[in-house]
């Protein structure tokens, strides 16, 4: 294996002035351009490989990032998955590996994350997912530091850069697409409020008005949730022509209360859900879907923090959900 003193030895200089050229960290020395080029060229020549271990004692570097994620979407909207694999793709290009953790519950990212162990094991940290009111303090902590961070969640916190999916968009788009569709009578399942505020808006710019009886709070994301909500506006007996969901689950389940009862989607009822995940296939009725944009936003928060490490300037991301239209709509 080719070292730095055969490296030097072909050249007649020191081993130590050809680390630093090769490094590219000279500190105080000098190097004319062509004395450069003849070290780069011996290096090529001989097959110099760089000790990597060796690198990161001199630079202080771990090409490691730390990835925590408390996980976010009903399980099967595979909304982890399609983050991860983004984030591999932005880390493909790069010497970074990744230390990840998917946490639950505060006490276990606590244990985990540390500022001592941050330090010691990476070079910058990504957390998100779920946004989790107890997480405020520590990545205000982590940032004070100075720990090159990005978040990915629903909330962005002051001056941390984060990359996420408009939820704001979530609710708007799939409204005004059912809006087109000649629904009038929309129900909202609400769980988010900046999804909702997309939805009251899309009827407001239609001239359409409010009405609290087409707003139903939810509990969760699931199945029995799109279930509960049609089976209740049934039996208030209250017209509705449209349903916009907050998860492709909760749209699933509707749509099978709605065939159980002999209402035809999207004849009758027309409905939406959000994530477009695998499960909008296996709908009776093919599962309309707006994108929550995971792919793209693991892509994103990999590149926005390679720009950080390259002391490059970075704004946080807002991604624009996409409409994944099928036959329940």
């Amino acid at each position: 294996m080719v070292s730095l003193q055969d490296i030097a030895k072909e050249l007649g200089i020191s081993a130590g002035f050809v680390s630093k050229v090769l490094s590219g960290r000279l500190g105080t020395s000098t190097v004319s351009p062509p004395m450069r080029k003849r070290i780069f060229k011996k290096a090529d020549e001989l097959g110099y490989v760089p000790n990597r271990n060796a690198i990161r004692l001199f630079t202080g570097k771990k090409d490691a990032l730390g990835v925590f994620i408390h996980p976010w979407g009903v399980p099967g909207a595979d909304l982890v998955f399609e983050f991860l694999y983004g984030a591999s793709k932005g880390l493909t290009p790069t010497v970074y590996q990744t230390w990840l953790n998917i946490f639950e519950e505060a006490p276990e990212f606590y244990r985990r994350m540390t500022l001592q162990q941050i330090q010691q094991r990476v070079d910058g940290l990504v957390v998100g997912g779920s946004t989790q009111p107890w997480l405020a303090p520590l990545l205000r902590q982590i940032a004070k530091a100075g720990i090159p961070l990005v978040t990915f969640f629903e909330k962005q916190y002051p001056g941390i850069v984060n990359v996420c999916v408009d939820y704001y968009q979530q609710g708007r788009l799939p409204t005004e697409h059912l809006l087109v569709r000649g629904c009038r009578k929309i129900v909202h399942i609400k769980y988010f409020e900046s999804r909702h505020r997309g939805y009251t808006d899309a009827l407001r710019e239609a001239g359409l008005s409010l009405k609290p009886e087409y707003i139903i709070a939810c509990d969760n994301f699931g199945v029995e949730e799109g279930r509960s909500v049609v089976r209740k506006l049934l039996r208030a007996k209250i017209p509705f022509d449209g349903i916009v969901a907050e998860s492709d689950h909760q749209a699933l389940g509707a749509v099978h209360e709605l065939l159980a009862r002999g209402i035809r989607v999207p004849e009758q009822v027309r409905v939406t859900g959000v994530d477009d995940g695998p499960i909008c296939l296996t709908s009776p009725v093919p599962l309309t879907s707006i994108t929550s944009e995971a792919y793209r936003m693991g892509l994103l928060t990999v590149e926005s923090m390679m720009k950080i490490l390259a002391k490059k300037p970075v704004k946080s991301t807002s991604l624009t959900p996409r409409m994944a239209i099928r036959g329940s709509s």
